[in-house]
């Protein structure tokens, strides 16, 4: 009896932590979420292993689900394991020749021996895999009848509730901060309802989900309503009771779907309406109280009606009105860009992908320039999974995901009525998972794919008894192998929990490097707007907090890197802020030798050895020395950990001359630095930058110009060499900017032209916002004619001005701004009808405004003739 307590508990305990827990570290992305979802998986199988002591039983019970969960795994394993060069070549066609320094041989850096290219993310993913597969399996040798998958639905509707109001009280009472407590590097946990977790797509979609199990808690039928011999003497309970019940469900589930919508996902939201519209079959085949269940839910309706009105149908409409127009596409990298690029990615690599989790690596390869932003996920699940693990992988997943799906509906059709209620609610989740993941990725959060993982087995489960398509062996092994068995799973998890573990510590010290990098970012701003002069009396204040910034930050890398060496993307930021200290301590030093001259004085010196240059670069450098040493081997290991870090080739192709080894010249290094990263703005820099040095006058322009345009990271670095050579029309015809390179330029040469000498490249930023605002959005096709307004003005064009702020009138007609130019516009040029309408709405919305009171007061006395002097001095303002 002891015994038998114990594995209930441990069962329990289980599914509290698969399904309650994980959610609440950031939805499993965090890696303590793994860490929790790994001692799930433990706590199961040691229940599975101490019934199997207890009961002596030999059967080993296996079905379609061990089988697809092992193949998944095998595509894993695979992807890691090291391959000829003949077989990584035909699987993965595009490997080879995207990797031309890892090709072999003595001008290289060695081999790439895998088909992963992200080796380090995909043991990571298959410790997650394997998790949750154990977790699946060993549900699935105790699933046996509906009763059997109740405790499942109990948690994950008390889950659903849970992180729901979580959400919501989070966003009306929070402080910017997770759970109140913990601090985010990326994002906060304001703006928008999404609790946990660190992407509303993927709270919405946890929602949508676990929205059946809520509905199927709410309408559950009594113990003596429900069948069985055994029950029917069981006392009813009463109906105040039943009632009660409903009325709360039903409101909580209401407070689901509320906490969905005003996440304000729209991928979230058709998932949650995809899961509502299968439950309402639940609704209609249910024998309760049909007046107390049609109160209960229009109350529910009711209530998220009135909570999406007070909160903003508006902005709710505005989002998905994004999706069906060009406007709302074209203000960043569009969805059908990423697919693109996806789909062009899957045929590079088509058999088994590029490696689990490559995803944000392979996308910056062939995606245009994003302006810095980072596509971790292909926004469709489906296309993700086809990168990642090639077509092989995305035809396991579909065919689990359709053949679930049957199951599930094979139990609505032959089941009882308590088999088809939960049959109903694991179809409504995985409906909901189809949809949504057509337009995100959302199977990588693993407390989302552990309850699809979840609900399919079981589902399964349930349909096997019921159908010839679905087979199901029992293997006779001795009790003995069985214990053996588990032990063996649970030593694996424990290793899995063990890697787990240290990259959740390296991932406190990770966030803590990209804190100190944000500020560092925020200080080198203000450091640039310094006058020179100010070094002359030595480092200013400003100076001094960004170099003890900069020391923190590689601390915090050198300690990430220590705790979990595979990071993907420590060691690149480790090289990289070497390269930053030792440029600051030569600054600090009053030292103007900068790599680049360090490289050409000694390749004019023409050293006869290798230690000749280092102890030559030692003494030029001093202690900073071992900043160029640091930088060097960091470089090494992020190309060996993803050889996509195309910063990191950068670096090694600046210190290549600081190899003692032979290997690829700095030129072939930044070649192989364009065939991952062709479209980071500073490969392209230093690309542009080799080539200069080359003499190749043409491709560096070439390069220049495709780096400004890229994004805005090396933009000043651009305008800092070409300011002091040519003048900002000069500039413009050899860059041939966008908008927001023109906005650069002008910001830049503002400080040395006369508003005469920047009439040219204002006339094109005008064209440019013009041009932009056809395409954009309403509200951002506003703020780029008040751009051109603003612009007009300066050059004298009042006339076009006044047209430019009547057109962003048009487009967004409740901008107070463009209202109030307007209004000012109108009373310089007379038009007093404009002006005074513009002035009496501006003041109708801020009242005690005393400028539009004195304005309104002037326009008044203007047409009456009064007050000439203060009128022509208003008309001026």
């Amino acid at each position: 009896m002891v015994a038998s307590r114990c594995e209930s508990l441990l069962q329990v305990g289980a599914l509290v932590l698969a399904v309650v827990a994980v959610p609440l570290a950031m939805g499993g992305r965090h890696p303590a979420g793994q860490v929790v979802l790994t001692g799930a998986a433990l706590a199961a199988v040691a229940a599975w292993t101490s019934g199997t002591c207890r009961t002596r039983d030999d059967t080993w019970r296996l079905g379609p689900i061990d089988v697809i969960l092992a193949a998944a795994l095998a595509i894993g394993v695979f992807q890691i394991l090291p391959l000829p060069a003949a077989w990584i070549a035909y699987i993965s066609p595009g490997l080879s020749e995207m990797l031309p320094c890892f090709a072999g041989g003595p001008d290289s850096l060695g081999r790439w021996h895998c088909l992963s290219v992200t080796p380090g993310e995909t043991r990571a993913g298959l410790g997650i895999l394997f998790a949750q597969g154990v977790l699946a399996s060993v549900l699935v040798q105790r699933v046996r009848t509906a009763r059997d998958v109740e405790p499942l639905l109990t948690a994950v509707a008390v889950a659903t509730t849970l992180i729901a109001l979580l959400g919501l009280i989070q966003y009306f009472a929070g402080n910017g901060r997770y759970l109140w407590f913990y601090e985010f590097a990326y994002n906060d946990a304001g703006g928008v309802v999404k609790g946990t977790f660190t992407n509303r797509n993927h709270f919405a979609g946890f929602l949508a989900v676990g929205l059946g199990a809520v509905v199927w808690w709410t309408m559950a039928e009594p113990p003596a309503a429900q069948g069985t011999r055994q029950q029917a003497s069981a006392p009813r309970r009463p109906a105040a009771a039943v009632a009660w019940r409903l009325s709360i469900g039903w409101l909580l589930a209401a407070a689901v779907a509320f906490a969905a919508v005003a996440s304000l996902s729209r991928g979230g939201t058709m998932a949650l309406v995809a899961a509502a519209a299968v439950c309402s079959g639940m609704f209609v085949r249910s024998r309760g109280s049909r007046v107390s269940q049609v109160l209960g839910l229009a109350a529910a309706a009711g209530f998220l009606v009135v909570a999406l009105g007070i909160h903003g149908w508006d902005r709710l409409r505005v989002r998905f009105d994004a999706v069906f127009t060009a406007a709302g596409m074209a203000s960043r990298p569009d969805r059908t860009t990423v697919w693109q690029a996806a789909w062009r990615t899957i045929g590079e690599f088509p058999w088994l992908g590029a490696g689990v989790g490559s995803h944000a690596d392979m996308a910056s390869r062939a995606m245009p320039a994003t302006d810095g932003i980072v596509f971790t996920h292909a926004e469709n699940s489906y296309l993700n999974l086809g990168v990642e693990t090639g077509w092989i992988g995305l035809g396991l997943a579909v065919v689990a995901l359709l053949g679930a799906m049957a199951a599930a509906g094979v139990v609505v059709r032959r089941g009882d009525t308590r088999e088809r209620a939960i049959a109903v609610v694991i179809l409504a989740a995985l409906v909901a998972a189809t949809v949504h993941a057509a337009v995100d990725f959302v199977w990588y959060v693993p407390a989302y794919s552990t309850l699809v993982i979840l609900f399919g087995a079981c589902a399964v489960a349930l349909a096997t008894p019921r159908t010839a398509w679905l087979p199901n062996v029992n293997v006779h092994a001795g009790w003995i192998v069985k214990v053996l068995a588990g032990v063996a799973v649970s030593g694996l998890l424990v290793v899995i929990g063990t890697r787990q573990v240290a990259a959740a510590r390296a991932e406190i010290a990770w966030e803590e490097a990209v804190k100190h990098g944000q500020q560092i970012a925020l200080l080198a701003r203000r450091q640039a707007r310094l006058e020179p002069a100010a070094a002359d009396a030595g480092a200013p204040p400003e100076f001094q907090e960004l170099f003890d910034t900069l020391e923190r930050r590689l601390v915090a890398l050198e300690r990430c890197v220590s705790i979990r060496p595979d990071h993907p993307r420590a060691w690149t930021e480790l090289g990289l802020a070497r390269m930053d200290y030792f440029g600051l301590s030569r600054h600090r030093a009053g030292s103007s030798l900068g790599i680049a001259d360090i490289r050409s004085a000694a390749s004019q010196a023409g050293f006869g050895s290798i230690a000749e240059l280092h102890a030559w670069v030692q003494r030029a450098t001093g202690p900073a020395y071992q900043d160029l040493e640091g930088a060097f081997n960091a470089s090494r290991r992020a190309v060996a950990n993803t050889p996509c870090a195309g910063d990191a080739w950068c670096v090694l192709a600046q210190l290549a001359f600081l190899r003692d080894d032979a290997g690829p010249s700095p030129s072939r290094l930044l070649a192989q630095a364009l065939l991952v990263r062709p479209s980071d703005s500073l490969v392209l820099f230093e690309a542009a930058n080799e080539a200069a040095l080359e003499g190749d006058a043409e491709r560096a322009v070439e390069l220049w110009r495709r780096s400004f345009a890229a994004d805005g990271r090396q933009r000043q670095r651009i305008i800092a060499v070409l300011m002091p050579r040519l003048s900002s029309a000069e500039a413009c015809d050899l860059l041939e900017p966008d908008l927001a390179g023109l906005r650069a330029i002008d910001a830049g040469w503002s400080t040395r032209e006369t508003p005469e000498d920047l009439v040219e490249t204002r006339s094109r930023r005008i064209e440019a916002a013009l041009a932009a605002a056809a395409t954009a959005s309403p509200t951002a096709a506003c703020l780029l004619f008040l751009e051109a307004a603003d612009l007009q003005r300066r050059l004298g064009e009042n006339t076009a001005a006044r047209d430019s702020l009547r057109r962003a009138v048009q487009h967004d007609p409740a901008s107070y701004e463009a209202r109030r130019r307007l209004a000012i516009v109108a009373l310089a040029a007379e038009d007093w009808t404009t002006a005074r309408q513009g002035l009496e709405w501006c003041l109708l919305r801020r009242p005690h405004s005393a400028d539009l009171r004195e304005k309104l007061e002037n326009l008044r006395r203007l047409r009456l003739g009064e007050n000439p002097r203060r009128a022509a001095a208003d008309r001026s303002k």
